[in-house]
C-alpha cells in the first residue's frame, strides 16, 4: 500500500475533527509518502554484487550503496552456499532475499539452466529458511536497462544465425564485438538472442526474453514482499501516537477516526499486502468467508505480525461485508 493512503486519510480526519495532532502526523507522513524501502547488496567478493545492483536499479529498485542505509538486504553468492554464506545468513538482522547469481551456467545439458538453479534454490531454501532465487544478473541488466541492448552488440547478433550444428555467422563479427557479447551476455544469452533474433525477433522481443529467462521478476517479487512487511510496520508506527490520543471523552473523536471506515480499510489493504488473503468466489458472501478465514487466522500459530495482518483484514471484510448489506448488495 503507498503511504500516500493513509496520509490522505489522516489529512482529511485533521480537517473533519480540527485535531492538530492528526494534521501533525498526516504532514510528517505526507513527506515520507510512497518513500522507497532502500535495498542492500552484498555477499562474498566475485559473485557479482555490481551487476545485481546494476539490474536491480534498472528495475527501479531503490539500491543503497555499499555500507548505506538499507532496511532489506540481497545477499548474492554463486553455485551453493558456503559455510562462511550461511553464516551470513544466518546473523542477518534485516530481512534478506538470497540470490543464486550466475544462475544460467549452472549447467549446459538436460534440464534448462534455470529450471535446475530454481530447483537448487529450493533445497537451499529449506534449509536456511531464507528466500532464495536464481538470476542471471547480466541477462536482467541488459533487460532492466532504458537504454536497451547496445545497438552494436545488436547488429552483432543480427549476423548470427542458428543452424543444425549451433551458431554460425560468427566469423563475420569481430573479435572485440565477440568478446563484449560474452562479457555482457555470456553464453547462454547469445544463443537465446541469436535464436530469436534469427526468427525475426526485434529489441523489444529479445528485451522480454532476457528479463523472462533471467529470473530477476523473482527476485523482484521476493523484495516486493519483504517490502510490504516494512510499510507495514510503518503504518502501525504512524498510528501508534493516535492511539495513544483517543483515552477519555476529549479523546473520543479521535478513537472514532481510528475505527472509521477509511482508517479500518487503509489498514486491511496494507496488512493484505503481507498476508495474501486466499481466492474465494466474488460478491458479498465472500467478505464474510474473508473475515472468518482471518480470524481463525489470527488465532492460530503465527508472528505477532501475521496476527495483527490476520486482525486487520478480518475487520477490514467485516466492514466492507456490512456496507454491501447496507446497499443492498
Amino acid at each position: 500500500m503507498d503511504d500516500r493512503v493513509l496520509a490522505a486519510v489522516l489529512a482529511a480526519g485533521a480537517a473533519v475533527l480540527d485535531e492538530p495532532a492528526l494534521a501533525r502526523l498526516g504532514a510528517d507522513l505526507a513527506q515520507v509518502s510512497g518513500a522507497p524501502v532502500p535495498v542492500g547488496v552484498c555477499g562474498r567478493p566475485g559473485a557479482g554484487r555490481d551487476t545485481v545492483r546494476h539490474a536491480l536499479r534498472g528495475a527501479d529498485v531503490v539500491v543503497a550503496d555499499p555500507g548505506g542505509a538499507a532496511e532489506i538486504d540481497v545477499y548474492v553468492f554463486t553455485e551453493t552456499l558456503t559455510p562462511e554464506d550461511r553464516a551470513a545468513l544466518s546473523a542477518a538482522r534485516r530481512p534478506m532475499v538470497a540470490v543464486l547469481n550466475k544462475a544460467d551456467l549452472i549447467c549446459f545439458a538436460g534440464a534448462r539452466p534455470m529450471a535446475e538453479a530454481a530447483a537448487r534454490c529450493r533445497e537451499l531454501q529449506s534449509s536456511t529458511g531464507v528466500p532464495t532465487r536464481p538470476l542471471a544478473a547480466l541477462l536482467a541488466g541488459v533487460a532492466t536497462d532504458p537504454a536497451g541492448l547496445d545497438p552494436d552488440l545488436a547488429a552483432a547478433l543480427r549476423r548470427l544465425s542458428i543452424g543444425p550444428s549451433g551458431l554460425a555467422g560468427s566469423w563475420r563479427i569481430g573479435t572485440g564485438v565477440r568478446r563484449r557479447l560474452l562479457a555482457e551476455l555470456d553464453l547462454v544469452g547469445v544463443a537465446i538472442a541469436a535464436a530469436a533474433v534469427s526468427g525475426g525477433a526485434g529489441p523489444e522481443v529479445l528485451t522480454a526474453l532476457f528479463r523472462e529467462f533471467s529470473g530477476i521478476q523473482g527476485v523482484l517479487e521476493e523484495i516486493g514482499e519483504a517490502a510490504a512487511v516494512i510499510r507495514y510496520r510503518r503504518l502501525l508506527r504512524a498510528l501508534a501516537p493516535l492511539a495513544e490520543r483517543a483515552v477519555g471523552s476529549r479523546g473520543a473523536p479521535v478513537a472514532a477516526f481510528l475505527a472509521g471506515d477509511a482508517v479500518v480499510l487503509a489498514r486491511m489493504a496494507a496488512a493484505s499486502e503481507v498476508v495474501t488473503p486466499p481466492a474465494v468466489p466474488g460478491g458479498r458472501d465472500a467478505l464474510l468467508c474473508q473475515a472468518i478465514y482471518f480470524q481463525r487466522y489470527a488465532r492460530g500459530p503465527v508472528s505477532g505480525l501475521h496476527r495483527e495482518c490476520g486482525i486487520d483484514i478480518a475487520r477490514g471484510a467485516l466492514r466492507q461485508w456490512r456496507r454491501a448489506g447496507d446497499a443492498g448488495e
